[in-house]
C-alpha cells in the first residue's frame, strides 16, 4: 500500500507549518502552535509500522555541523519511511524494533542538530529509506479530528482533513468534486485554511452567505455547498415514530396473563 492509500497523519496535534517543501528543502518544518506554549509537542506516528532506526545524545550543532541530530526512522512498510529530526535529548517513547500504531508517541519535538528553534523537521520517502526518494508529506498526510492547524501555517492551503463514515443519526454532507477550500468564516473573503478533500463531513452549522449555503464542519472551519454538483445534503434518517398502540396492548396482556396465575 502507497502512501496516498495509506491515509496517515500528522505527527504533531498543533500543527504548524512553518517551512513548506522544495527542492532544496525536500520535508516540512513543523513547529509549536502559538498560544500553546508547547515548544516540545508529542511526535506521533503518522502510520502504523516499526522503529527502523533512533539517535539520541545530540545537543545543538549550529551552525558548524548540519546533522539531523536526535531522530527517529519509522518504517510505515511497502518500501515507505518517515523521519523525525531535531527531537529533544532523552525524549524517546520508543526504541529500535517497537511495532507502533498510528498516533503512538516517539519523542518531543526539539533542537537539536543543525537548528534554530524547537521544531520538528519532517520527511517521507517511498520506494526506499533514501534522501533521494522523499516526498512532499502534505501530499499523502490528513489532519485528523482532534487535530488542529495554525492558520498561520506555511502553505496553508494545501494542508488536507480526514473526512468521516457516513452516520445516519447526524446531520452530514458527501464532498464529491476535489478543490473545495476550506475557510476560517464563512464567507468568500474568509482565510483559506486549508482543502476538503471528498468524503463525508459532519455539519455543526448552516449558514446563507455570498449566494452559497456555507457548512460549519469543525472549529471556525467552512465550505461553501453545491447540491448535486459539488456536494451532496446527508440529512439525519428519519425513524419510524413508535407503536406505542400496540405496545400498550401487549402490556395489557402480559398483565392479565399475570392476573389468572
Amino acid at each position: 500500500m502507497a502512501w496516498k492509500d495509506k491515509k496517515g497523519q500528522y505527527p504533531v496535534n498543533d500543527v504548524t507549518v512553518t517551512v513548506g517543501y522544495s527542492a532544496e528543502h525536500p520535508a516540512i518544518d513543523m513547529g509549536s502552535t502559538a498560544g500553546t506554549g508547547n515548544g516540545n509537542q508529542i511526535l506521533y506516528a503518522v502510520y502504523d509500522g516499526t522503529v527502523n532506526y533512533i539517535e539520541d545524545g545530540w545537543g545543538n550543532t549550529y551552525p558548524s555541523n548540519k546533522v539531523y541530530g536526535n531522530q527517529v526512522i519509522l518504517d510505515c512498510g511497502d518500501g515507505d519511511f518517515a523521519r523525525y529530526a531535531h527531537n529533544l535529548t532523552g525524549s524517546l517513547f520508543v526504541k529500535q524494533g517497537d511495532k507502533v500504531k498510528m498516533g503512538a508517541a516517539l519523542a518531543r519535538m526539539g533542537n537539536s542538530g543543525y537548528s534554530q528553534g524547537n521544531h520538528v523537521h519532517f520527511e517521507l520517502m517511498e520506494q526506499g529509506l533514501s534522501r533521494s526518494n522523499r516526498i512532499d508529506p502534505r501530499d499523502y498526510l490528513y489532519a485528523k479530528e482532534h487535530q488542529t492547524v495554525n492558520l498561520k501555517s506555511t502553505g496553508l492551503s494545501r494542508i488536507r482533513y480526514q473526512a468521516k463514515e457516513r452516520d445516519p443519526e447526524k446531520h452530514q454532507v458527501e464532498v464529491i468534486v476535489t478543490g473545495i477550500r476550506l475557510r476560517a468564516a464563512p464567507s468568500l473573503d474568509g482565510v483559506i485554511v486549508g482543502g476538503v478533500v471528498p468524503g463525508i463531513y459532519d455539519i455543526f452549522d448552516i449558514r446563507d452567505v455570498d449566494g452559497y449555503i456555507w457548512v460549519k464542519v469543525r472549529q471556525d472551519e467552512w465550505f461553501a455547498t453545491r447540491e448535486g454538483e459539488w456536494t451532496h445534503d446527508l440529512p439525519p434518517e428519519r425513524h419510524p415514530e413508535p407503536d406505542y398502540k400496540a405496545a400498550l396492548e401487549q402490556i395489557f396482556e402480559i398483565a392479565k396473563t399475570a392476573l389468572k396465575t
